[in-house]
């Protein structure tokens, strides 16, 4: 699993949210923000269109949200779809925001995070073609290292963070948890 990295040493940055199995040196804080799912998105006009079957979805173009589409990949395995939808061709793209973006802009369809995309699905700006998410085995951490000056900010943008969270609403789906992880 590619998870994300900071250097505090050697980068500008105060604190850092990470998608991490939550494996982070003793010297930092860490609090799990969000587990991720993932889930397929796309323009909300495509979802005007026949309905989303299994034939639409090896017909459409994917996204792929990271170089090694991982992403698909993992959540078509759970939903039993690994050996009938093809993962070749498609755009690749070094982020979940940017496969999104070129989702929400009728680009094709890519994979999403359940709560990064919970708004955009809230106002009309991304569809969920599939609803059902999957676990990813990883979650995003807010963390920051125990020696930094200003431990009060950290901790006043945590409480924000997860208050934030907390009256986040969520689109109703099904949540799959892949049982060969």
């Amino acid at each position: 699993m590619d998870v994300d990295k900071v250097d505090f040493l050697h980068e500008p940055f105060d604190c850092a949210v990470l998608l991490s199995q939550g494996d982070f040196p003793e010297e930092w804080e860490s609090t799990e923000l969000f587990a991720e799912w993932l889930i397929p998105v796309c323009a909300p006009e495509a979802l005007s269109e026949q309905p989303w079957d299994l034939p639409r979805l090896q017909a459409a173009e994917l996204l792929h949200p990271t170089p090694d589409r991982r992403d698909w990949r993992q959540w078509l395995q759970a939903m039993g779809l690994a050996e009938q939808v093809p993962l070749k061709g498609g755009q690749v793209f070094d982020t979940l925001e940017l496969g999104m973006v070129a989702a929400a802009r009728g680009y094709g369809v890519s994979m999403g995070d359940l709560v990064m995309v919970a708004e955009d699905v809230a106002q009309g700006r991304l569809g969920l073609p599939w609803r059902s998410a999957v676990t990813s085995g990883c979650s995003y951490y807010l963390v920051w290292p125990k020696a930094r000056r200003g431990q009060e900010r950290f901790q006043r943008l945590r409480d924000y963070l997860l208050a934030d969270l907390a009256a986040m609403q969520l689109p109703d789906v099904e949540r799959v948890v892949d049982s060969l992880r």
